[in-house]
């Protein structure tokens, strides 16, 4: 569909006069009416471009009714899972835990490793509907960043910390380098990206191997640097990481436990906060995955 640019000043519609001034090739959302006075969504974008008439604007118009139809399915399994899932596996892991205290009996070598197990494919699944939440909660707008002042330090620390029992059975050494920095942020949200990414690297280090945590600061910025030992990330994988559900094979040409949402939520949450995350790597030399927060989080 094409208009022509001297017509613009035609119309009486505030709407499409703005969608004419600002082209842009993004879709807008618009409530359009139908013949008899029915709604539907649609999406609305233009492009300028120019010919040797002039300048014209090409208007692309679809009906989003479905895709609305799906959003609200998303939304109402996404509620489905919060209610009728997540509740009941945990009570199943606190009964799971009570079996291990013994409340029950005493169990066998084989009981404990079995109950051991069920346990941990529990605590993975349980994993998978909080990330899924967490990843709603983004996609939505409704991941509210709760910024106050604290330190680089003491993000750094409650992460290490989080992993501490991780790192100790691999034999994995975490250094500590942080300058100091304050910063205003959501604490619990920037942890959760930091530990997300943390335990990428402890999850790809060999055995003995020592993983450095660098953060540093200057007028504007905060970054945290981690940097690992491991067996580094293709060119072709960086690219992809941090989107939803893609994993990097281990050694073996396997994928490592683990739900492929961590990454694309940090990027999310230190997105939320005006940042910037990313990894530097190159095969069989280790890993070094960034954050970089601004010192403050726009109004």
């Amino acid at each position: 569909m094409l208009f022509e640019a001297n017509k613009l000043g035609h119309t009486s519609e505030p709407f499409v006069k703005e969608l004419f001034l600002h082209p842009t090739n993004e879709s807008r959302d618009v409530e359009a009416i139908k013949f008899g006075g029915a709604t539907f969504p649609t999406e609305v974008s233009i492009t300028e471009f120019s010919t040797s008439a002039g300048q014209r604007f090409l208007v692309v118009i679809s009906d989003a009714s479905q895709k609305h139809a799906i959003e609200q399915m998303r939304q109402e399994y996404v509620a489905m899972v919060s209610h009728d899932l997540r509740s009941p596996l945990t009570s199943v892991q606190t009964f799971l835990d009570l079996l291990e205290s013994g409340i029950c009996g005493d169990l066998n070598d084989k009981g404990k490793h079995k109950l051991a197990s069920a346990n941990r494919n529990l605590e993975r699944l349980i994993d998978l509907i909080k990330d899924l939440l967490d990843l709603e909660r983004i996609k939505s707008g409704n991941l509210v960043v709760n910024a106050k002042d604290v330190s680089l330090d003491s993000l750094i620390e409650r992460s290490v910390d989080a992993l501490k029992m991780q790192s100790e059975q691999l034999g994995i050494d975490i250094k500590v380098e942080v300058s100091d920095v304050h910063i205003q942020a959501d604490a619990d949200r920037v942890v959760q990206a930091i530990v997300n990414l943390l335990s990428n690297s402890i999850k790809f280090s060999p055995k003995g191997s020592s993983i450095v945590i660098t953060g540093k600061g200057d007028s504007d910025w905060a970054e945290v640097r981690i940097t690992d030992q491991g067996r580094g990330i293709s060119a072709e994988d960086q690219a992809r990481i941090f989107e939803r559900f893609q994993q990097v094979k281990d050694e073996e040409g396997d994928f490592k436990k683990g739900t492929g949402l961590g990454l694309p939520i940090c990027k999310a949450i230190i997105e939320q906060h005006g940042g910037t995350v990313g990894v530097e790597s190159e095969k069989g030399k280790g890993s070094c995955f960034w954050i970089r927060l601004p010192l403050r989080v726009a109004a």
